[in-house]
């Protein structure tokens, strides 16, 4: 993709430019721009987000060629040219660009200097419980696509690790000072939440306090990097160091454990983060299948993976879907709903069991995720418009992302058709990556039809899928 300008400035200005458009405008209005930027690809769809074969256009896509071709002086007009659109419960505090949702006001200047000065205040206050609380964060943080997450009872634990016992009073402090924001609620406290746009002068803050607090939390003896072993991680399992673990799973379990410790009650700790681990993969895997985000309630447990099957990252045949779907079923039911309860202590065999179910899930959700598949399946059919009884040619041409034709494999189009009649049809390959078949509308009644399609390769992986829209008359 091409880069804009030259040197680290302008690929750190663009980075935050992405986070901006995201968080002060809505898809459509992203698009506008682009069309009105005359970007080639968003000139592709309509104002209301189609193409000319009725395919919806990928959202990021937009944004990461809007945010490229945008100048300091164009997004400032924009803004005033979309006041009436922008977003009003995201602040934005950049490097380059400050944004108060409140007035709907873009300035090109930065926040980052009072920011600083807040965490300063704090240190001074709070000392090494300040410094243990960030650095806690930055180290089990999940970046989203507009903002950062970390989960509480997992912060508390590394928290306290590096910063001590007044790490609580720190977290408030950094709170109250509208650097840190609470997210959730209920029983359990929730996650918490810097913004993604901040992160890097939290970085470079930690690196400028780091010199007074570098022994903090590190377990003697321990190389940064690696996993070293303990008594506890040798009795979760004889066998542990011949499994080639999910990166992620083991640096999750090794930053709770303290390796150099026994403390079996912290076991409970481990089944928290290792299910929610599985819960979080998943939804960012999903979402960055649909190219889009997943709006709640279908980001969460059950919902979610219902949703990977309605979009076909879990496919089905039928009304049967893969095994997989239901070891995940029971794991969201079972497994992970029980750590929720927070229990004081779980048998090793228990842990162990669950470490190999997670650790098989997240691999199976990365196997798909990295999977080879078309960047774009164009959907056409004969017309647009068809009468109730009339059969459908479905039609479409795919291509994998190295440009070569998709050739051999299965691929499926399923129609939903008014009043909510599905038919699925195995298209056959004609020439030249296009694929065809014929879609039955008997029993339609008049309205708008949706068609996807899905294409699987000859080893089983999934290679991409797109949607389209027809109608449905009276004869």
């Amino acid at each position: 993709m091409a880069k804009v300008g030259s040197g680290v400035f302008a690929d750190d200005r663009i980075r935050e430019r992405l986070i901006l458009l995201r968080k002060m405008f809505e898809g459509l209005t992203i698009l506008a721009i682009g069309r009105d930027l005359r970007d080639a690809y968003c000139l592709r769809f309509d104002e209301k987000g189609y193409d000319a074969s009725y395919s919806y256009y990928h959202e990021e896509e937009a944004i990461e060629r809007v945010a490229r071709m945008l100048t300091d002086e164009q997004l400032l007009q924009y803004v005033e040219k979309y006041a009436a659109s922008l977003r009003t419960y995201w602040r934005f505090d950049g490097k380059y660009y400050t944004y108060d949702p409140e007035e709907k006001r873009l300035s090109l200047e930065s926040n980052w200097p009072d920011i600083q000065r807040k965490l300063e205040a704090v240190r001074q206050k709070h000392g090494r419980a300040a410094f243990g609380v960030l650095k806690a964060y930055v180290e089990l943080r999940r970046d989203w696509s507009a903002w950062s997450e970390c989960d509480y009872s997992q912060l508390e634990y590394r928290s306290k690790e590096l910063g001590g016992e007044g790490w609580r009073r720190a977290l408030i402090a950094l709170e109250v000072a509208g650097i840190v924001a609470k997210r959730g609620s209920g029983r359990r406290p929730g996650e918490r939440s810097i913004a993604l746009e901040v992160i890097p002068l939290i970085q470079s803050v930690l690196e400028s306090w780091k010199g007074e607090y570098a022994e903090t939390g590190e377990p003697k003896g321990k190389v940064a990097g690696s996993v070293a072993p303990s008594d506890l991680w040798t009795r979760l399992s004889p066998n542990m160091a011949d499994i080639e673990w999910d990166p992620e799973l083991v640096q999750r379990t090794a930053a709770i454990l303290n390796l150099a410790g026994n403390d079996v009650m912290l076991l409970d700790n481990v089944m928290q983060t290792t299910t929610k681990l599985v819960e979080a993969r998943l939804r960012f895997a999903v979402s960055r299948f649909i190219k889009g985000e997943i709006v709640a309630p279908q980001s969460y447990g059950l919902k979610l993976l219902e949703f990977a099957r309605k979009v076909r990252f879990i496919q089905s045949r039928g009304n049967e879907p893969e095994p997989i779907y239901y070891l995940l079923r029971w794991f969201f039911l079972e497994r992970r709903n029980t750590f929720h309860h927070l229990f004081s202590e779980h048998k090793l065999a228990f842990v162990i069991s669950n470490l190999v179910i997670s650790d098989l899930l997240l691999k199976e959700i990365e196997y798909r995720a990295t999977g080879p598949r078309p960047l774009h399946i164009p959907i056409t059919t004969d017309k647009s418009k068809y009468s109730m009884g009339e059969p459908m040619e479905v039609r479409c041409e795919i291509k994998k992302v190295d440009g070569s034709l998709f050739e051999g494999g299965d691929v499926i189009a399923t129609v939903q058709l008014p009043p909510g009649i599905q038919r699925e049809c195995h298209l056959a390959y004609k020439a030249q990556g296009v694929w065809s078949g014929v879609v039955q509308t008997v029993d339609a009644q008049p309205g708008t039809a949706s068609i996807t399609v899905i294409a699987v390769d000859s080893s089983g992986k999934y290679m991409g899928g797109s949607a389209s829209i027809v109608s449905i008359s009276s004869p």
